[in-house]
């Protein structure tokens, strides 16, 4: 057998590996939007107003209202008018 047959069931295993779940997803933008730096929290409510239109998610969207960092209550407005 060829050395790169030996490979060919590692390399066709690989995508499985780098599969995330919607909860592990969810847990990141959560523990983001729940960090001390505002420019991550800024970074989560923009990725959550590309993501969420409904459910749990948007709720914690318009939570990031009362962010106390402005720039993030800019990002969330933003996120808002654009849904």
């Amino acid at each position: 057998m060829s050395r790169p047959v030996l490979w060919l069931p590692i390399v066709a295993a690989l995508p499985c590996l780098a599969a995330v779940t919607d909860q592990q997803c969810t847990d990141a933008l959560q523990h983001a939007l729940a960090a001390g730096n505002p420019d991550t929290r800024k970074m989560a409510v923009v990725a959550l107003s590309l993501a969420a239109k409904k459910g749990p998610l948007f709720d914690q969207l318009q939570s990031m209202l009362k962010d106390k960092d402005v720039e993030v209550r800019l990002a969330v407005v933003a996120g808002l008018q654009e849904l």
